[in-house]
């Protein structure tokens, strides 16, 4: 249980909002408050291992905090959430909720006191299917309304790959014969945003995407071809890696973007400013200190965002180096969730933003080798007819790792502040290296 610094207990004296804060954040604090009584019957006594992974905060409305532990030799996962004025019928409609057994009592546990909400894997308040994951006989139902004709998957296993509690599950399923398919769950709205994906026609047949295997809307799930292979990020951290391998990833990339654009939805960027102007809002707040820093970048950024453009085409939107899979079929894109109408400059900018976002947090990563990598990406792209402005994606770059900049606090990072700062400084950096002034 890492030991909590002097920004959090500035931030939890600040935000007197949410009286669970400390307990989000705390795992000691957490676990006093799940010690068993009477009316609850929480046994902790035997969870080890507690550790804070993902974080999601709003400050003065909510926060929300991922932890994982250990029981009987296996891992498991519960979230906490604290509310702050609309506690009272929030909790009132988590009380309502179907619930599955947790691995060490209830399921899930309201504490009005501390206006906190503790859901025990599989319990989630959004995604509400995921309980079935909990049975082994509404398991294989589930199964079956996804894979509708395919018994094989009915008795398949599973190992959660990606949680983001309220928001997604990403699921392994593996079949007695070895076959695995990658599963996700996702909210109303989530499941309704990515419903193009079940054509797959939205995307050439030529592009090597994984096969959409079957889903169900009644219950929020999508199925997909598993692809085997690695991440291209184990690439990345490997200093002994083939080039060859970003330069092909930029030609995967321009032939995504070469593209039809029927039935993806365009990018709105009148959000953007919105987003950005959040973030900033949300920086000041964590690290006051460096307040001043992330609204001055984040005018720059919203003042280059109206003038940015280029031609529409598709865009992966979330694209870096996790989401291209290096195996035996070659290079592969998954993940396309966040797939729309944009522009090019857009995916090349998010992936060297990951990079340079690695000098700051990895030791094995440095400027000289996010160089190289970014480059072979551009010439791969350039050489598969791709075109892009310089000057644009490093302007977007810029953009895009100020995005990143809350990276630190929401994984839990030991040194989260030190690591927003500097992110921060090379977000300066990028835009003088781009001739755009900071605003003052």
């Amino acid at each position: 249980m890492p030991a909590l610094n002097d920004q959090d207990f500035s931030l939890i004296e600040r935000d007197t909002a949410l009286p669970g804060l400390p307990c989000v954040l705390d795992a000691k604090r957490l676990m006093q408050e799940l010690d068993p009584d009477p009316g609850r019957q929480t046994d902790t006594s035997q969870m080890g291992d507690f550790q804070l992974e993902y974080v999601r905060y709003k400050p003065g409305m909510n926060c929300l905090g991922r932890y994982s532990f250990s029981l009987d030799g296996r891992q498991h996962q519960v979230y906490v959430k604290a509310f702050g004025p609309d506690a009272a019928s929030k909790l009132s409609k988590a009380r309502e909720l179907p619930v599955a057994p947790g691995p060490c009592g209830p399921g899930r546990v309201v504490l009005s006191d501390t206006a906190l909400l503790v859901s025990f894997f599989p319990n989630d308040a959004k995604l509400r299917s995921m309980t079935r994951l909990g049975d082994r006989a509404s398991r294989q139902r589930l199964m079956g309304r996804i894979f509708k004709h395919d018994d094989s998957w009915r008795s398949s296993r599973y190992s959660v790959l990606n949680y983001k509690p309220e928001r997604r599950l990403v699921c392994r399923f593996e079949r007695q014969d070895g076959q695995r398919s990658t599963v996700k769950f996702y909210t109303p709205h989530g499941f309704a945003r990515t419903l193009h994906l079940r054509r797959r026609g939205v995307f050439s047949e030529n592009l090597p995407l994984p096969r959409y295997l079957g889903g169900s809307r009644k219950h929020g799930v999508h199925a997909f071809e598993w692809l085997p292979g690695f991440p291209l990020r184990e690439h990345t951290l490997n200093s002994g890696s083939d080039i060859a391998l970003y330069r092909d990833t930029g030609k995967l990339l321009a032939g995504l973007h070469s593209g039809d654009t029927t039935g993806l939805e365009h990018s709105e960027p009148g959000n953007l400013s919105v987003i950005i102007d959040a973030l900033a809002a949300q920086l000041s707040f964590i690290l006051p200190e460096m307040g001043n820093e992330a609204n001055m970048l984040a005018k720059t950024l919203v003042r280059l965002s109206d003038n940015l453009d280029g031609e529409a085409c598709p865009v992966h939107a979330d694209f870096y180096d996790k989401q291209v899979i290096v195996g035996p079929q070659g290079l592969s894109i998954i993940d396309l969730d966040q797939a729309r109408i944009g522009v090019a400059a857009e995916d090349l900018a998010c992936f060297i933003a990951h990079l340079e976002q690695l000098t700051i947090r990895d030791a094995r990563m440095d400027a000289s080798r996010v160089s190289l990598l970014s480059q072979a990406l551009l010439d791969g792209y350039r050489a598969a007819g791709g075109h892009y402005d310089k000057s644009e994606v490093t302007t977007r770059t810029a953009l895009a790792l100020f995005r990143l900049s809350h990276n630190p606090f929401r994984d839990r990072a030991l040194n989260w502040p030190g690591l927003t700062k500097t992110t921060l400084l090379r977000v300066r950096r990028l835009l003088a290296a781009g001739n755009v002034p900071a605003a003052n």
